[in-house]
C-alpha cells in the first residue's frame, strides 16, 4: 500500500509539473525586485470583498448589497426592535405580577395568623 501511495503521489507531481512550479517560485523569491523595502509589509488582499473586486464588478456588488439591506436587513432590524419592545413589556408585566403575588402572599400570611 505504501508503494501505491508513492506511485500516486509521483503521478500527481508529474501531471501538475510541481517541481518546475516550485523552481519558478524560488526564482521569484530570489528576485530583488520582489523584495519588500524598509520592512514594509507585502501586499495582501483586504478583508473587504468589495475592495478585491474588479472595477466592472463593483457596481453589481454595491447594487446587490443595497438590495440585501433594504429587502432583508431593514425588515429584520425592525422585527428585532419590535421583539425587544415586546420583551420589555413582558418583563414589566412579570415584575408587576411578581409584586402582586408577594402582596397577596403577605396578606394571606397576615390573614392566617389572625385565625
Amino acid at each position: 500500500m505504501d508503494e501505491a501511495v508513492k506511485d500516486t503521489f509521483k503521478q500527481v507531481e508529474e501531471s501538475v509539473n510541481f517541481s518546475s512550479k516550485l523552481d519558478q517560485l524560488d526564482l521569484i523569491i530570489r528576485d530583488e525586485a520582489n523584495k519588500c523595502k524598509d520592512k514594509e509589509l507585502a501586499w495582501r488582499p483586504s478583508n473587504k470583498a468589495l475592495d478585491n473586486q474588479a472595477a466592472h464588478d463593483k457596481a453589481a456588488v454595491e447594487t446587490a448589497t443595497k438590495k440585501l439591506e433594504t429587502e432583508v436587513l431593514l425588515p429584520l432590524q425592525e422585527e428585532v426592535a419590535e421583539l425587544q419592545k415586546r420583551v420589555s413589556q413582558l418583563s414589566d408585566e412579570i415584575a408587576g405580577n411578581s409584586v402582586k403575588i408577594k402582596e397577596n402572599a403577605a396578606s394571606l400570611e397576615i390573614g392566617s395568623a389572625h385565625c
